[in-house]
């Protein structure tokens, strides 16, 4: 009887159990900290309406009135029983939204200079990031013209993929509309020519 030679089976892997999820970076975690915060903060403010192409128009139409008329306006009615009989005007809604106004306005201060610096700060490790990335890929693309290394080329074909990619994206990104009346959000980035 001639040998039968058997195939061991190939394992299957049981779909059963989903992979481990991945541990977070302690970046990752310091980020997640600081929006868990953030949120819980903006818990004690007014709840905030966001901009919509109906209303948007219609806010940035009244917003060439002074602030300081509304509150002469709602100091003028809280002293005059005459005023406070017209219908039409809240007194008390507006004296709190005057003080909610007043009370917010240095955090907003606050918020658009702690955002001005974060973006800044993103920019530019993005920067040093793009710039001794681009010289790794022209030193590996020199490297990758050695017989020698020629496995270096895929790398460097990799590479060179995902700075192509990024340009597709910021060249569709110019083409946006705002969304919900507000303004799209420009990122600065920096183009260094390819070699």
């Amino acid at each position: 009887m001639a040998d039968q030679t058997t195939t061991p089976a190939v394992p299957v892997p049981n779909s059963a159990f989903a992979d481990p999820p991945a541990t977070p970076t302690a970046a990752e975690a310091a980020a997640k900290d600081f929006l868990n915060g953030f949120r819980e903060l903006t818990k004690k403010l007014p709840k905030f309406d966001s901009p919509h192409p109906i209303t948007a128009a219609s806010v940035r139409g009244r917003l060439n009135t002074p602030p300081a008329f509304a509150k002469a306006v709602a100091g003028a009615v809280a002293v005059s029983p005459d005023l406070q009989a017209i219908t039409g005007y809240d007194l008390e809604a507006a004296q709190t939204d005057v003080q909610q106004l007043e009370a917010v306005k240095p955090v907003i201060a606050e918020v658009r200079t702690f955002l001005k610096a974060m973006v800044f700060w993103a920019n530019t490790k993005q920067v040093k990031l793009n710039n001794s990335g681009l010289t790794m890929y022209n030193m590996a693309r020199v490297l990758a013209r050695d017989p020698n290394y020629a496995h270096i080329g895929a790398l460097a074909d990799t590479m060179a993929d995902a700075k192509r990619r990024k340009k597709r994206q910021t060249a569709s990104q110019a083409g946006q509309q705002p969304q919900n009346g507000g303004p799209i959000v420009q990122t600065t980035t920096t183009t260094t020519p390819t070699h």
